[in-house]
């Protein structure tokens, strides 16, 4: 199974070795699931299932490195043993390295989510905050103009006349109509 790592499968460009060895870069929900999938993939090699205390860790450190850098021809071109030795490194260093990494895609991604989240909420309270400012403006100018028409007399009982109101301004109310003006005084 780890001698076909280094083997290019029929319709492909890259062999396993290639495509195992690349870490993820795609920070996304796709990019949390390819990454997932390497790290399946890795994990199916069985690595964690081997006994190698008696391999110094300096070795399988560099055989590991060696495997990560060399293209998978020079690897599957190594004589039998040093191939499934350097082969079995390989596995028993990503399969962690993969952990690690598939983790720090997911948390990137959250990262990404919340960020964009926080933005959109703070975008829409802006929004409403510039809605109230207005409603409050709007019936800050309505309660001024109640208080000064109320003052100057020119109140009927119920609140201000707008007959009396429109005299003291000099206001046409059939032009406001005519030219659209009536609702946007509203």
């Amino acid at each position: 199974m780890l001698e076909e790592l280094v083997t290019v499968a029929e319709g492909r460009r890259i062999s396993g070795l290639d495509l195992l060895r690349k870490s993820p870069t795609d920070v996304s929900g796709a990019g949390v699931g390819k990454a997932l999938e390497r790290h399946v993939e890795l994990r199916g090699l069985g690595a964690a299932g081997w006994d190698l205390p008696a391999v110094p860790a300096g070795k399988v450190a560099a055989l590991a490195r060696f495997a990560k850098a060399a293209r998978a021809k020079a690897v599957a071109d190594l004589a039998g043993d040093r191939k499934l030795a350097t082969l079995v490194a390989f596995a028993a260093v990503m399969e962690p390295v993969s952990a690690d990494e598939a983790i720090e895609v997911f948390d990137l991604a959250m990262a990404d989510l919340v960020r964009t989240s926080a933005f959109k909420a703070g975008k829409e309270r802006l929004r409403t905050l510039k809605d109230l400012d207005t409603a409050l403006v709007g019936g800050f100018v309505e309660a001024v103009g109640n208080l000064l028409a109320e003052d100057r007399g020119l109140v009927d009982g119920d609140g201000v006349d707008t007959a009396v109101l429109d005299d003291h301004l000099g206001r046409d109310r059939k032009a406001d109509e005519e030219f659209g003006l009536a609702d946007l005084q509203r």
